[in-house]
């Protein structure tokens, strides 16, 4: 089972929006998988897989989580995320 931490920066808005899109697209890969969204603070000390967050965030997680760190540019883009997610599976 993979594990996927969604971020933004409170942890509460665009992190849960992330979290449904990303559950979606790994159910259309047939992937099993755990998702939680955090803050930015919060991520870096998550063990995951992969981390899904903004550009302006991932800067900060690449240098300090040593795990994927996946821009995505629309948290709403089903397919944005399942194209980036089999990149990295």
């Amino acid at each position: 089972m993979i594990k996927i931490v969604t971020v933004c920066g409170f942890g509460i808005g665009t992190s849960v929006i992330l979290k449904i899109s990303t559950e979606k697209a790994l159910k259309q890969m047939n992937i099993e998988g755990e998702v939680e969204c955090t803050d930015k603070t919060s991520a870096k000390s998550l063990v995951a897989d992969v981390y899904l967050t903004s550009k302006a965030i991932a800067q900060e997680l690449i240098s300090e989580v040593n795990k994927p760190v996946i821009i995505i540019e629309s948290f709403l883009n089903v397919d944005e995320i399942t194209t980036k997610l089999q990149e990295v599976l």
